[in-house]
């Protein structure tokens, strides 16, 4: 499982209170190795390569209501609302606007949904402090 990059906090307010988060992925080539014949004890094998383009932006604010922009951005709203209704620590008033600033293409084999999956979590999991696991996003 491919953790996003990087992540920046963007805007505090006076009370210490993080209104904003930007995380920048890279895309990533999965490869799966297969062994027909079992004759090493597995039939299955894959490894993962963070490529440095194209690249995933994602900034997550706090809002009034939940919202979604740029490409991708329905897929993106879908991720963000099925993951706060499936987190316990969150709650109502935890409403975020999204703005995919750049996209992975999708249907590519670049791991477009993973890495914006995993983005847009890690970014709702640090803006609400959700303390959710990497495993749990």
């Amino acid at each position: 499982m491919n953790a996003p990059a990087t992540t920046q906090m963007l805007d505090t307010s006076s009370h210490g209170q993080l209104n904003a988060v930007r995380v920048m992925s890279s895309a990533r080539l999965h490869m799966g190795f297969f062994d027909m014949h079992g004759g090493l004890g597995r039939r299955f094998g894959s490894i993962g390569l963070s490529i440095q383009s194209p690249q995933l932006q994602v900034s997550v604010r706090r809002a009034e209501q939940w919202q979604a922009q740029g490409e991708d951005s329905q897929r993106a709203m879908q991720i963000a609302q099925t993951l706060m209704a499936n987190t316990p620590h969150s709650n109502a008033n935890q409403v975020a606007e999204i703005q995919v600033e750049q996209a992975i293409p999708a249907h590519a084999g670049l791991g477009s949904g993973t890495q914006l999956a995993l983005a847009i979590g890690a970014a709702l999991n640090r803006l609400f402090n959700l303390k959710l696991s990497l495993a749990q996003i």
